[in-house]
Protein backbone atom coordinates (compact mmCIF):
# COMPACT_ATOMS: atom_id res chain seq x y z
CA UNK A 1 0.00 0.00 0.00
CA UNK A 2 1.10 3.67 -0.49
CA UNK A 3 2.55 4.78 3.08
CA UNK A 4 1.91 8.31 2.14
CA UNK A 5 -0.98 9.77 4.47
CA UNK A 6 -2.78 11.85 2.20
CA UNK A 7 -5.11 14.91 3.50
CA UNK A 8 -9.13 14.82 2.05
CA UNK A 9 -10.53 17.77 0.64
CA UNK A 10 -14.33 17.67 -0.37
CA UNK A 11 -16.08 20.21 -2.27
CA UNK A 12 -19.77 20.04 -3.20
CA UNK A 13 -20.52 16.70 -3.38
CA UNK A 14 -23.76 14.95 -3.66
CA UNK A 15 -24.74 11.17 -3.52
CA UNK A 16 -28.29 11.00 -5.51
CA UNK A 17 -30.17 7.78 -5.37
CA UNK A 18 -31.41 6.16 -9.02
CA UNK A 19 -34.18 8.26 -8.93
CA UNK A 20 -32.67 11.15 -8.57
CA UNK A 21 -33.32 11.52 -4.59
CA UNK A 22 -30.83 13.41 -2.66
CA UNK A 23 -29.36 10.93 -0.43
CA UNK A 24 -26.52 13.17 1.00
CA UNK A 25 -24.54 16.52 0.27
CA UNK A 26 -20.99 17.75 1.35
CA UNK A 27 -20.65 21.12 0.95
CA UNK A 28 -17.15 21.39 2.09
CA UNK A 29 -14.86 18.82 4.36
CA UNK A 30 -11.23 18.51 5.24
CA UNK A 31 -9.55 16.22 7.57
CA UNK A 32 -6.02 16.56 7.85
CA UNK A 33 -3.44 13.66 7.27
CA UNK A 34 -3.28 12.11 10.42
CA UNK A 35 -6.44 13.46 12.21
CA UNK A 36 -8.84 11.03 13.81
CA UNK A 37 -12.32 12.26 12.75
CA UNK A 38 -15.85 11.30 13.85
CA UNK A 39 -18.85 11.15 12.53
CA UNK A 40 -22.20 11.42 14.10
CA UNK A 41 -26.16 11.39 12.98
CA UNK A 42 -28.93 9.53 13.81
CA UNK A 43 -30.07 6.40 11.95
CA UNK A 44 -30.60 7.20 8.12
CA UNK A 45 -28.62 10.61 8.00
CA UNK A 46 -26.13 9.03 5.60
CA UNK A 47 -23.16 8.38 8.06
CA UNK A 48 -22.42 4.92 6.15
CA UNK A 49 -23.41 7.00 2.64
CA UNK A 50 -20.07 9.32 3.50
CA UNK A 51 -17.79 6.27 4.57
CA UNK A 52 -18.80 4.62 1.49
CA UNK A 53 -18.21 7.27 -0.96
CA UNK A 54 -15.35 8.29 0.78
CA UNK A 55 -13.70 4.66 -0.07
CA UNK A 56 -15.14 4.72 -3.64
CA UNK A 57 -17.52 2.17 -2.84
CA UNK A 58 -20.40 3.78 -4.54
CA UNK A 59 -20.19 6.14 -7.27
CA UNK A 60 -20.06 10.15 -7.01
CA UNK A 61 -20.98 12.07 -9.70
CA UNK A 62 -21.59 15.28 -8.09
CA UNK A 63 -18.84 17.76 -6.28
CA UNK A 64 -15.02 16.30 -5.68
CA UNK A 65 -13.39 13.95 -3.23
CA UNK A 66 -9.68 14.06 -3.43
CA UNK A 67 -6.77 12.56 -1.33
CA UNK A 68 -3.63 13.53 -1.26
CA UNK A 69 -4.54 15.66 -4.66
CA UNK A 70 -6.21 11.85 -6.21
CA UNK A 71 -9.24 12.72 -7.21
CA UNK A 72 -11.80 9.69 -6.89
CA UNK A 73 -15.34 11.30 -7.80
CA UNK A 74 -16.60 10.35 -11.16
CA UNK A 75 -13.79 8.13 -12.03
CA UNK A 76 -13.94 4.20 -13.19
CA UNK A 77 -15.23 1.36 -10.83
CA UNK A 78 -11.15 0.30 -11.49
CA UNK A 79 -9.87 3.07 -10.20
CA UNK A 80 -11.64 3.63 -7.01
CA UNK A 81 -10.89 -0.31 -6.70
CA UNK A 82 -7.23 0.52 -6.95
CA UNK A 83 -7.25 3.92 -4.94
CA UNK A 84 -9.34 1.32 -2.06
CA UNK A 85 -6.49 -1.37 -2.52
CA UNK A 86 -3.64 1.10 -2.33
CA UNK A 87 -4.82 3.67 0.59
CA UNK A 88 -8.01 2.40 2.69
CA UNK A 89 -8.34 -0.16 5.50
CA UNK A 90 -11.96 -0.89 5.98
CA UNK A 91 -13.54 -1.68 9.15
CA UNK A 92 -17.33 -3.11 8.47
CA UNK A 93 -20.01 -2.74 10.84
CA UNK A 94 -21.00 -6.18 10.14
CA UNK A 95 -17.48 -7.93 10.23
CA UNK A 96 -18.32 -9.38 7.02
CA UNK A 97 -15.69 -11.99 7.61
CA UNK A 98 -14.79 -15.46 5.73
CA UNK A 99 -17.00 -17.44 8.54
CA UNK A 100 -15.19 -20.68 7.13
CA UNK A 101 -11.99 -19.21 7.62
CA UNK A 102 -9.82 -19.30 10.55
CA UNK A 103 -9.00 -15.76 12.51
CA UNK A 104 -5.66 -15.63 10.45
CA UNK A 105 -6.86 -16.22 7.01
CA UNK A 106 -9.39 -13.57 7.50
CA UNK A 107 -6.23 -11.14 8.91
CA UNK A 108 -4.14 -11.87 6.10
CA UNK A 109 -7.05 -11.89 3.22
CA UNK A 110 -5.56 -8.83 1.95
CA UNK A 111 -2.52 -10.72 0.71
CA UNK A 112 -4.19 -13.00 -1.64
CA UNK A 113 -4.74 -9.70 -3.60
CA UNK A 114 -1.28 -7.99 -3.41
CA UNK A 115 2.06 -8.36 -5.41
CA UNK A 116 3.61 -12.00 -4.53
CA UNK A 117 6.62 -9.42 -3.05
CA UNK A 118 4.57 -8.15 -0.42
CA UNK A 119 2.08 -11.32 0.25
CA UNK A 120 4.26 -12.65 2.94
CA UNK A 121 4.53 -9.46 4.76
CA UNK A 122 1.17 -8.63 4.89
CA UNK A 123 0.44 -11.89 6.65
CA UNK A 124 2.92 -12.07 9.32
CA UNK A 125 1.49 -8.19 9.87
CA UNK A 126 -1.76 -9.75 10.24
CA UNK A 127 -0.55 -11.95 12.78
CA UNK A 128 0.83 -9.09 14.72
CA UNK A 129 -2.37 -6.96 14.57
CA UNK A 130 -4.69 -9.95 15.69
CA UNK A 131 -1.76 -10.68 18.83
CA UNK A 132 -1.88 -6.74 19.20
CA UNK A 133 -5.53 -7.11 19.61
CA UNK A 134 -5.77 -10.35 21.87
CA UNK A 135 -6.02 -12.49 19.36
CA UNK A 136 -4.16 -15.98 18.84
CA UNK A 137 -3.45 -16.09 15.67
CA UNK A 138 -2.04 -19.79 15.68
CA UNK A 139 -5.82 -21.04 16.65
CA UNK A 140 -7.00 -22.16 13.06
CA UNK A 141 -10.84 -22.84 14.28
CA UNK A 142 -14.15 -21.08 12.32
CA UNK A 143 -14.09 -17.32 12.34
CA UNK A 144 -17.92 -18.11 13.31
CA UNK A 145 -16.75 -19.46 16.40
CA UNK A 146 -15.58 -16.17 17.63
CA UNK A 147 -17.56 -13.52 20.05
CA UNK A 148 -19.05 -10.62 18.77
CA UNK A 149 -15.45 -8.49 20.12
CA UNK A 150 -13.55 -11.52 18.85
CA UNK A 151 -14.66 -11.17 15.48
CA UNK A 152 -14.83 -7.12 15.20
CA UNK A 153 -11.16 -7.29 16.46
CA UNK A 154 -10.37 -10.22 13.64
CA UNK A 155 -11.96 -7.02 11.32
CA UNK A 156 -9.39 -4.41 12.68
CA UNK A 157 -6.64 -6.86 12.26
CA UNK A 158 -7.71 -7.46 8.63
CA UNK A 159 -8.45 -3.63 7.74
CA UNK A 160 -4.75 -3.05 9.47
CA UNK A 161 -2.80 -6.12 7.36
CA UNK A 162 -1.98 -3.91 4.71
CA UNK A 163 -0.75 -1.33 6.33
CA UNK A 164 -2.89 1.35 5.02
CA UNK A 165 -2.45 5.22 5.33
CA UNK A 166 -6.21 5.96 6.00
CA UNK A 167 -8.93 3.79 7.83
CA UNK A 168 -12.68 3.84 7.50
CA UNK A 169 -14.73 2.39 10.39
CA UNK A 170 -18.60 2.37 9.95
CA UNK A 171 -20.22 2.01 13.32
CA UNK A 172 -17.02 -0.58 15.03
CA UNK A 173 -18.95 -0.53 18.47
CA UNK A 174 -22.51 -0.98 17.45
CA UNK A 175 -22.50 -4.78 17.89
CA UNK A 176 -20.54 -4.61 21.47
CA UNK A 177 -21.09 -4.49 25.07
CA UNK A 178 -19.46 -1.31 26.65
CA UNK A 179 -16.60 -3.43 27.96
CA UNK A 180 -15.50 -4.08 24.35
CA UNK A 181 -16.49 -1.65 22.84
CA UNK A 182 -13.92 0.85 25.06
CA UNK A 183 -11.70 -1.77 24.08
CA UNK A 184 -11.59 -1.71 20.26
CA UNK A 185 -12.04 2.12 20.64
CA UNK A 186 -8.53 1.99 22.58
CA UNK A 187 -7.18 -0.36 20.17
CA UNK A 188 -8.58 1.47 17.00
CA UNK A 189 -7.51 4.83 17.77
CA UNK A 190 -4.42 3.54 18.94
CA UNK A 191 -3.05 2.26 16.13
CA UNK A 192 -3.79 5.07 14.15
CA UNK A 193 -2.15 7.68 16.56
CA UNK A 194 0.63 5.38 17.01
CA UNK A 195 1.32 5.25 13.28
CA UNK A 196 0.36 9.00 11.81
CA UNK A 197 -2.92 7.27 9.50
CA UNK A 198 -6.18 9.01 9.11
CA UNK A 199 -8.84 7.73 10.68
CA UNK A 200 -12.87 8.03 10.08
CA UNK A 201 -15.39 6.69 12.03
CA UNK A 202 -18.76 6.79 11.73
CA UNK A 203 -20.95 6.04 14.64
CA UNK A 204 -24.13 6.55 17.46
CA UNK A 205 -21.24 5.87 20.47
CA UNK A 206 -20.69 9.09 22.48
CA UNK A 207 -17.51 7.17 23.96
CA UNK A 208 -15.79 7.13 20.66
CA UNK A 209 -16.54 11.06 19.71
CA UNK A 210 -14.67 11.57 23.14
CA UNK A 211 -11.66 10.05 21.48
CA UNK A 212 -11.51 11.86 18.19
CA UNK A 213 -9.58 15.04 17.77
CA UNK A 214 -13.32 16.50 16.13
CA UNK A 215 -16.36 15.39 15.48
CA UNK A 216 -18.95 16.16 12.75
CA UNK A 217 -22.78 15.59 12.10
CA UNK A 218 -24.71 14.07 9.43
CA UNK A 219 -28.29 15.27 10.06
CA UNK A 220 -30.81 14.41 7.15
CA UNK A 221 -27.86 13.52 4.59
CA UNK A 222 -26.24 17.13 5.21
CA UNK A 223 -22.99 17.37 6.82
CA UNK A 224 -23.07 20.36 9.47
CA UNK A 225 -19.85 21.51 11.94
CA UNK A 226 -19.68 20.11 15.15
Amino acid sequence: MNSTVPELLVRDMQVKSRTGRQRLQVDALRVAAGECLAVRGPSGAGKSTLLFALAGLIPVKDGSITWGGREIAGTSERKRAAFRRETCGIVFQDHLLFEELSAQDNAGLSALFAPKSAREEIDERGSTMLATLGVDASDRRRSESYSGGERQRIAVARALAGDPPVILADEPTASLDRANADRLIDDLFGQARAKGKTLIAVSHDPVLFEAADRVVTLQDGVLAGP
